[in-house]
């Protein structure tokens, strides 16, 4: 079977298509024939060995796959050869086949695209469980970094289905800004604007976000704790600019300000909550109060698709099609 992997960390250039045995089905897994693998941005950071955990080269990245069982391992139960399905494996995505643990394997309605299903963990269920983290609550508001990007395409819609008053976009360049009302943002600002943050505060009534989501780092993260409400909470999801923060704690004083990070990675040990958000965000989906904005790319073309992505010029969600 084909995987696009990587053999030496790296620019995209070391991602390489290569021809390598068929796995199998272990003790309570399931091989799954990939129909979809989603691209996130900690794939390129995998890439490039900044990711968190630990890997053995050779790498083949991919964390989320929408496929069709292929085969059951030993114990599995609850799921039949055939079935549609969704899995977040602990990586191997970018494939022809992948096998993931059966417990973090959910169905797929027939009506939800293996394309949107792959694009739902990454981005919708981090929004999901981030909101959720933050104690978020009806009737607040939010501000997004990289609005245009995967997790930002979902975000402010699904704000605005847990009750949010106004949910603004922060982009990495005024081009994107036009598209962000399509995706259910108020307002946008971009980020190359040194007066960005002032806009903002402008829009809110000088009164601040309640929720300040960031994947940027660095002096977005500097300038989201200047435009956060009393009481406002700024969690940290990642730090595509490379940067490192420190902060003083007593700045968060003046204002009962509260920071938090976030990582979707634990609640893998937690399925079933896993389960429930995807459940609810299909069938939002399916209601068509949830829409997810895809690109699909032949897995073939995964060296393009991380350069596009590390100089900031895609938007949605991305997919591999094997």
């Amino acid at each position: 079977m084909k995987v696009m992997r990587f053999h030496e960390f790296g620019e995209p250039s070391v991602l390489v298509l290569d021809e390598v045995p068929m796995p199998a089905a272990g003790k309570g897994q399931v091989l799954i024939k990939v129909k979809a693998a989603g691209v996130n941005f900690a794939d390129t950071l995998q890439r490039r060995n900044l990711y968190p955990m630990p890997q053995a080269l050779p790498v083949t990245p991919g964390f989320e796959v929408a496929g069709i069982v292929e085969q059951l391992g030993e114990g599995v139960k609850g799921l039949e050869k055939g079935s549609r399905v969704l899995a977040l494996p602990t990586g191997g995505g970018y494939s022809e086949f992948a096998v993931a643990d059966a417990a973090v394997v959910f169905p797929i309605p027939d009506d939800v695209s293996f394309e949107v299903a792959a694009a739902l963990p990454g981005q919708a269920l981090t929004v999901f469980y981030m909101l959720d983290e933050a104690q978020f609550k009806s009737g607040q508001t939010v501000a997004v970094t990289a609005a245009a990007g995967g997790v930002g395409a979902v975000a402010a819609q699904i704000a605005k289905l847990k009750g949010a008053a106004k949910v603004f976009g922060i982009t990495g360049s005024a081009a994107k800004i036009a598209g962000l009302k399509a995706t259910g943002y108020d307002a946008g600002f971009s980020a190359d604007q040194s007066d960005w943050s002032d806009r903002l505060l402008e829009a809110t009534g000088n009164a601040g976000v309640d929720i300040f989501l960031d994947s940027v780092g660095g002096d977005m993260f500097t300038d989201g704790l200047k435009v956060l409400n009393i009481g406002g909470t700024i969690v940290a999801f990642g730090r595509a600019a490379g940067k490192t923060n420190s902060l003083d704690p007593q700045s968060l004083m003046r204002k009962n300000q509260s920071v938090r990070g976030f990582s979707l990675y634990n609640y893998m040990s937690r399925p079933e909550s896993l389960r429930s958000g995807l459940e609810y965000l299909m069938q939002a989906c399916r209601d068509g109060k949830l829409t997810v904005s895809v690109t699909a790319h032949p897995l073939s073309e995964a060296v393009k698709v991380h350069t596009e992505m590390e100089n900031r010029r895609t938007t949605g969600k991305i997919v591999l099609i094997p």
